[in-house]
């Protein structure tokens, strides 16, 4: 992760082929919003952490590719999933400008999808 910030503008987090997450590298490490990239940031090794630290991990396991349903890809490892999450296809929408995000608990924001 520290590569991707030294070296991207702007970058898109993909989880099981989908891009879940997109932004400003500064948006998407300052305000993570997926689960996912939220997730995924927490468990990235830090120089300096401590020895007997634990390294945060996502629970569950990776969902195989050809069962997947209509709804998120994440939704069977997301501590914020809701029902309507598995129902149908989700849209993206923008949090701020050029940053959005695939999730259901921004969808009071505008569409861009």
């Amino acid at each position: 992760m520290g590569l991707v910030a030294e070296m991207a503008d702007e970058v898109c987090v993909m989880y099981m082929g989908r891009v879940v997450e997109y932004g400003q590298i500064r948006d998407i490490f300052e305000n993570p919003s997926h689960p996912y990239t939220q997730a995924l940031l927490k468990s990235v090794p830090v120089l300096g952490i401590k020895e007997d630290a634990e390294l945060v991990t996502i629970p569950g396991s990776t969902p195989d590719p050809a069962d997947l349903g209509p709804g998120c890809e994440f939704a069977d490892r997301c501590a914020d999933c809701m029902d309507r999450c598995r129902e149908k296809r989700i849209h993206a929408y923008e949090i701020s400008e050029g940053h959005w995000a695939r999730c259901l608990k921004y969808d009071h924001f505008k569409e861009v999808d």
